[in-house]
């Protein structure tokens, strides 16, 4: 009998060991160019840490920026220069996507900006460890309008053996 219930225990087990398995990729030191990609290395200058966490299994992509010190002291003191206004710019920012589509090479997520008619969406090759960031945003008159930004990431996270071995193939 108790090696029935160890059989059946360990069964148990091992189905919820794997199943629990996250299915995760990190982009790390993702540098961050204009209307066109360059595969520059991140700006160490502005940022500490620029990466993005992809959750398969939860179908959420999370981006996280920490700022130097002395960039968000140069913000600081640029916007109160031309605006006479003091502003706070966060150390740390972090963004949470809604994936709505992926593959074993491109994956394709959004969220809505609250308290603004914006919408932010983000599509990662995972090959080539890019990501075009596109906002879109409609004026009060309703007149849309969107700005894309380009990243190059250049973390160990993206390399095709660890995607083959997250996608199972």
């Amino acid at each position: 009998m108790k090696k029935i219930i160890l059989f059946f225990s360990l069964i148990f087990f091992s189905t919820v060991a794997v199943s629990s398995y996250a299915k995760i990729i990190t982009f790390s030191n993702c540098s961050t160019a204009g209307s066109s990609l360059n595969k520059n290395e991140m700006d160490k200058s502005i940022y500490e840490k620029n990466e993005y966490i992809i959750n398969i299994n939860q179908k959420l992509v999370r981006r996280n920026i920490i700022f130097t010190d002395s960039f968000i002291k140069n913000e600081n003191d640029s916007f109160r220069k031309t605006h006479q206004k003091n502003f706070n710019r966060d150390k740390i920012t972090s963004f949470e996507y809604q994936i709505k589509y992926s593959d074993s090479k491109f994956i394709k997520a959004t969220t809505d900006i609250k308290d603004t008619k914006a919408k932010h969406t983000i599509e990662i090759n995972l090959n080539e460890k890019t990501i075009k960031n596109t906002l879109e945003t409609q004026s009060n008159s309703g007149t849309p309008s969107s700005f894309s930004q380009y990243q190059y990431c250049g973390g160990d996270g993206g390399s095709k053996d660890f995607l083959n071995k997250i996608i199972g193939k």
